[in-house]
Order: C-alpha cells, then sequence, then structure tokens
C-alpha cells in the first residue's frame, strides 16, 4: 500500500498514518470518512480508513450513425470501506453470514471548517446486503449492495455556516432518480 506521497508502507503503516491523518486533518488534506448501521455499528459512528464508494455507467451505446443501439442500463458497482478490526466487524461478518438486509447504512465525508469538524456529504445507502469480509491485520475489509443511494452534498459559505443542500436518489431496481437542492 502506497501513502499519497507514494511511499509504500505495511498495513499496520496505513493504518496508522491513516488514523493520524483523520486525528489530525486540516482543510484541504485527505477526507475523513465515518460509517453507521443500527446492525453492526450498533448506532455508533465508526472511523473509515478507506472507503471506495460505487461506480456508475451507463450501458447506452449508439452506431456509427448515431442510432441508440441499447437499452441505457444503469450498472452500479458495490460499496468498499475498510474499518478497524473491532467489535464492528465482527458484528459485519455476523450480517454477512445471516444474509439478511441492512436498513440502511450511512457513510459520511467530514472536513474542518475553522476548528469545527462538519459533514461535507452523506451518502445513505437503504436495503444493503454485505456481500465480501475480509481481515488485513487491525482493519477489516467490508463490501456491500444496495437498492437505493442518496447522495447529498452540503455547501458552507465562507463563515463556516451551512448555506443549503444538494441530492440525487437512485432507486437501483426501479431505476427512478431523483435530484433536489435546499
Amino acid at each position: 500500500m502506497a501513502d499519497r506521497n507514494g511511499v509504500f508502507m505495511s498495513n499496520k503503516q496505513h493504518i496508522d498514518h491513516s488514523i493520524d491523518a483523520f486525528n489530525n486533518n486540516t482543510a484541504g488534506e485527505t477526507a475523513k470518512w465515518q460509517i453507521s448501521n443500527k446492525n453492526f455499528t450498533e448506532g455508533e459512528k465508526v472511523q473509515v480508513y478507506s472507503v471506495r464508494l460505487p461506480n456508475f455507467s451507463s450501458g447506452v451505446t449508439f452506431s456509427t450513425n448515431g442510432e441508440l443501439t441499447s437499452n441505457g442500463t444503469i450498472s452500479v458497482s458495490e460499496v468498499v470501506v475498510e474499518i478497524r478490526n473491532n467489535s464492528s466487524s465482527v458484528l459485519s461478518l455476523y450480517g454477512l453470514t445471516q444474509g439478511q438486509p441492512l436498513d440502511t447504512i450511512t457513510i459520511e465525508r467530514l472536513a474542518n471548517i475553522g476548528k469545527t469538524m462538519v459533514v461535507l456529504q452523506t451518502f445513505t445507502f437503504n436495503t444493503c446486503y454485505l456481500t465480501k469480509w475480509a481481515q488485513e491485520d487491525d482493519s477489516v475489509w467490508i463490501s456491500f449492495s444496495f437498492e437505493k443511494i442518496s447522495n447529498t452534498r452540503i455547501t458552507y459559505g465562507h463563515d463556516g455556516n451551512k448555506i443549503g443542500n444538494t441530492a440525487t436518489t437512485y432507486n437501483v431496481s426501479t431505476l427512478e432518480s431523483t435530484q433536489s437542492a435546499g
């Protein structure tokens, strides 16, 4: 694993580096992330070391004369998060083995504005299924699929006060998408 300067680190060094970055973050540095779910984090917000949010791709293809040649289905990848190997990770393994959907998983992107930690972005995933669980030393990688995603970006003024947000919601099952701003 390499840090953002290209220096290769052991997994333990990566975790220590990630914790240090989380605890000492200032504006403009690597984002801080946290995850919560009533089942495996018991409602507590747990620090995320690494996150790979879903990729969206359109199945739209066109012929050489510009005619649509596909149905335009949207495909969405799974979400992958790395958390510390603790009680939350053990409970997440139990969730995977039970095969029952989790109601909601929330991932928040945090940043400092002045000396205040604020939520910049919130991803809310509904009807989630844990699909992979892998322990690597002191961290656990968890993957999950979902039926619905909401992505809310919160905007702050120069004074640090919240001035609004923009949101998009997409339902993978119904292929319905909505947006809002406020």
